[in-house]
This record gives C-alpha cells, structure tokens and sequence, in this order.
C-alpha cells in the first residue's frame, strides 16, 4: 500500500547510511512508501545485517526479543515481510518486576495497580494519579528523570522513571532528554502540559494514522510480535524483498560526502556512488562527523558533540528445575547499583520459541565492556540476578553478544543542538536526518519523522 497524499517522483535518487536494523527500517519504509524511487542503502561490512546468523538453539537475537506494532506502517511491513506460521503474537499483557532494597515488587501497569502498589507510600499514590489532570511545564533540555521529577515527584523518578528509561532505552532518564525521547509526544504535551489530555490527543493521533493504512493492516496491529526463528529475519526478510523491488544494498562504509551542482556524491573506499538527489544519514552520530569532516568541518564539529551507548546482552539458559522465574522480566533502577540495567524472560513470554524444561534469561549489560573477557560478563549478570534467588545456580550456557549497533543518548541539551544544525543546513535540504539517532527512541517516532520528511 501507498501512503496517501504522496508525491511520487520516479527520477528521484535517495540515499541512506546506516549502521544497523533500525537504517534497514528507514530505507524499506521510504521504498514502501515510494516504490517509484531509486532508493540505496549502505552499511558498514561489519554490520551487514545480512551477515547475521542468530544461534539456532537459544534463538539469540542481534537486534531485539521483540517488536511492540506501534505504528501503523510497521505492522504493514512486518505482515508483508514475514511468514505466518513464524510469528509469535504476545497474548497477554507480561508483569514485569523492578528491584527497590533488594526485595522484588511487581511494577504496576493499571491505575487501580498503581493506586495500590507497594512500591509507594498510599498519600503519594493518589499524588500522583491526581498529577495526571494538572497543568505542567516541561522544557526542551530536561532530562526525563526531571520531568517525571518536577510531574509526579522524587520517589516516582526514582523508581518509575528511571525503570521505564532503562527498560525501553536502555540509558538511564537522568542521561536522556524527554522531549528528544519522544518527540511526537513531547509536540502533543507542549501545547496543554495536561498528561491526560496529551495522551487522548497523542493517541487520537496515531488512530487517525491508522485510517490511512486500513487496508494493508493485519489483525495483530498494536500488538507485540516476534519470530520463532529470531527477530532478525524480519529486517532480513524486508531487505531482501526490497532489493528485489529495486532497493539497491551495499555492504560498504560510506568515509566522505561532496556536491556537484545540487547532487550529492558519496565515497567509499571501494568506489564513489552518486549522483543523489537526498541523503538520509540514519546512522550515529560518531560516523555523520567523519563523512561530513571535508564538507562542512564546522557542521561535522556539532555532530562530534553527540554520543552514542554501546550496548551488551547475555542470554543465559538453565535447567528449570534449578531456577524458574514468573513474569516478564525484572529492571534494576539506578539506585540499586545493579551492573545489569534488567533482564527479559523470554522463555516465559515466548514458550512457543524455546525448550519447556529451559529458562531462557536475555540481561542488558550497558556501556563499554570491551575490556572484560565474555566470561566477566556473564559473571556480572549472574551476580545481579542472584538478587532474584540468593543460591541461584551457574547456568548451564551463557551466550554473549556485543551488538555491532550502537544506541542513541539524547543528553539534555540535544534538542537545542540539533535546531543549531538544522539552521546550518538551511542551504542543503538534500541532507536529511532519520532513525532512532535523531527522530526519538520509537519506531512509531521514527517513522512518523520519516513520512513527515519525504511528503
């Protein structure tokens, strides 16, 4: 299906450089959207995604466990680019722990959970959901611990935000800025500063998107998915198919940038590609700041400023009669000390994808590992999930993976940067920006930045 209204301009030439699944996302979108245009796609040769070649035992996943359909254009595309009797739809609703003084609570998910909960005093509860009506203001460059600070109060960032920042980014909320988080959201909120209001609003946004996608949308729409074989073959699968429709794909690092007339031309250190119209950079900041170095020095300075999180996860296995763990998973926030920011338990929200006697543990190691052996990793998540079971056993396998990607970190001030950059490239809107680095953590932010940009 094609996103109407759309300008469909057939000699149009439209690059991207990208360094992982979610550059793939960007690319096919645009080529979903578009498919009279010529759309290119390059990534580094030690990220090529089709190089990827998950463990077939424990499903190991290079991108992500799972997929949350948020926008209407994803869940096109992962009906269109998958097979249906490899899909998982998640059925129910997962419980989720958080770790508060070294006991577990489960994070509630309802209001009537919320008002209930231990985790918080009874007065400060009702605080809170009473909060939800009034009228706030959060700036551009606060954090989302302080936002949820100056919202709801000290304990509520403590615990809330710093396990929701940790849980869905991967970055602790006091490192990241709420409105370059969400975006989408934070332009909703900006105009009543009323939670409540501003999430009937964001949501009568995303219903009113759907419409335009009707007929291409699969009855699991909004739902949390994944494949039995791995979540990568879904950014596999839309590769391939695209390539197949006329998406051109090269495994080749992309080192420098020119203009000839109003064409851009890129550089590799194979060959020189070109002549294109618009260049999408879908890729980290670190790697915009080289190809831009003989350009605009000046502009590859701003994005030098910019950092990105390496990211590590281990998927540990045991027997189950040893070690056997309810819910969804458990997020440690940053006043426990944890050297893990949480774990998934895939084997309790995928039973379909794994062995029935095996606890299949994905934990989230972040920052820069690279100076520990993969045997002090796994020793560091088996010491923060003995919190869970003081004997807990040595798992019978620990597989670790150091994700080729890197994750965005939106540090207070971002925002205000990027508004800096752009008004540098008042002169070049053939330079665009996409993807989880620049348009918020979310495909649903993602995606909705993409279709605004090439409407």
């Amino acid at each position: 299906m094609q996103l109407q209204p759309m300008v469909n301009n057939s000699n149009e030439k439209v690059a991207f450089i990208g360094d992982g699944w979610n550059s793939v996302l960007m690319a096919c979108a645009h080529k979903y959207l578009k498919p009279d245009s010529e759309v290119s796609l390059f990534l580094p040769q030690n990220k090529n995604i089709l190089d990827l070649k998950p463990n077939q035992e424990f499903k190991t996943d290079e991108t992500f466990s799972w997929l949350k359909l948020d926008h209407p254009l994803l869940s096109a595309m992962f009906h269109k680019y998958t097979q249906e009797a490899d899909r998982i739809i998640l059925k129910t609703k997962p419980k989720y722990m958080l770790v508060k003084d070294g006991l577990t609570y489960g994070i509630p998910q309802t209001r009537s959970q919320f008002r209930w909960n231990s985790i918080l005093f009874f007065p400060v509860s009702f605080k809170i959901l009473y909060s939800l009506k009034k009228k706030y203001s959060v700036w551009t460059q606060m954090s989302i611990f302080n936002a949820a600070k100056n919202l709801f109060g000290e304990t509520f960032a403590e615990y809330f935000a710093s396990v929701f920042s940790r849980a869905t980014l991967a970055v602790d909320a006091e490192d990241m800025e709420f409105a370059a988080s969400f975006p989408e959201f934070y332009k909703v909120f900006k105009k009543s500063g009323i939670i409540d209001e501003s999430l009937k609003n964001y949501n009568a946004q995303a219903d009113k998107r759907r419409q335009q996608f009707s007929d291409a949308l699969p009855d699991y729409d909004k739902k949390t998915v994944t494949l039995k074989s791995s979540l990568d073959n879904f950014f596999i699968s839309m590769l391939n198919n695209c390539r197949e429709q006329g998406l051109a794909y090269f495994p080749e690092e992309i080192i420098s940038l020119q203009k000839t007339g109003e064409k851009y031309e890129l550089k590799s250190k194979k060959t020189t590609h070109g002549m294109f119209d618009q260049v999408f950079f879908s890729c980290a900041p670190e790697m915009v700041a080289q190809i831009l170095a003989n350009f605009n020095s000046e502009l590859s300075a701003k994005f030098n400023d910019f950092k990105s999180v390496p990211l590590t996860s281990v998927y540990s296995v045991w027997d189950t009669r040893q070690f056997k763990v309810s819910g969804g998973g458990v997020i440690f926030p940053r006043k426990e000390k944890s050297k893990i920011y949480g774990a998934q338990f895939l084997s309790n929200l995928f039973p379909e994808k794994f062995e029935e006697n095996k606890t299949v543990i994905r934990s989230f190691v972040p920052g820069d590992v690279s100076l520990f052996s993969d045997d002090d990793i796994s020793g560091m998540v088996h010491d923060s999930l003995r919190r869970l079971q003081k004997n807990l056993p040595s798992a019978l396998s620990n597989t670790v993976i150091r994700h080729s990607f890197l994750l965005p970190r939106y540090a207070p001030g971002f925002s205000e940067k990027f508004k800096d950059i752009h008004e540098m490239l008042y002169n070049e809107p053939g330079l665009r920006f996409s993807g989880w680095y620049y348009a918020g953590f979310s495909p649903y932010d993602n995606l909705e930045n993409l279709i605004e940009q090439i409407n």
